[in-house]
């Protein structure tokens, strides 16, 4: 008997994670996910594929912009050019102690990504019951839209 309760509550536990967190197929928000582009190495690089699950809801050329202008940001902070290459020789002769000082110019990449993910979800996805989340949150692995539930109370 405490085996089986132990089960139950162990399923419960799970069905309410799975609905605080969106699993596909439970309850919550439905979530869809655009998975990292491998084809030109590991560069970090989001597929330029429009998911059908959103159709409909966002204009797919203006959901491809927000994905090409996210694939821009990231070749830029990945670019090898001077500025990086004194910024790599700074850190070794200073023992890496100048990162405790400033930024790096990856750093900061990633923060011009969350300004623009927020930015297009007060403009584009929020008004649309969507919610992009910054790709930073998901390990750079996918870029994830939450389809939010919008509940109307009427008040009589």
């Amino acid at each position: 008997r405490s085996q089986s309760v132990v089960s139950n509550m162990a399923a419960a536990t799970s069905d309410s994670i799975g609905a605080a967190i969106g699993v596909a197929g439970r309850r919550g928000p439905k979530r869809v996910f655009v998975e990292r582009d491998y084809s030109r190495g590991t560069a970090v690089r989001f597929e330029m594929k429009f998911p059908r699950e959103l159709e409909g809801r966002v204009d797919e050329q203006a959901f491809l912009d927000v994905i090409c202008r996210i694939n821009a940001i990231c070749d830029e902070a990945e670019h090898i050019g001077c500025a990086s290459c004194l910024e790599g020789t700074l850190a070794w002769l200073t023992l890496f102690t100048i990162h405790m000082c400033t930024r790096t110019n990856y750093e900061k990449c990633l923060d011009t990504i969350a300004d623009y993910v927020r930015q297009k979800n007060v403009t584009l996805f929020n008004p649309r019951g969507l919610t992009m989340v910054d790709p930073m949150e998901r390990g750079l692995r996918v870029v994830s839209t939450i389809s939010l539930c919008v509940c109307v109370c009427v008040c009589v």
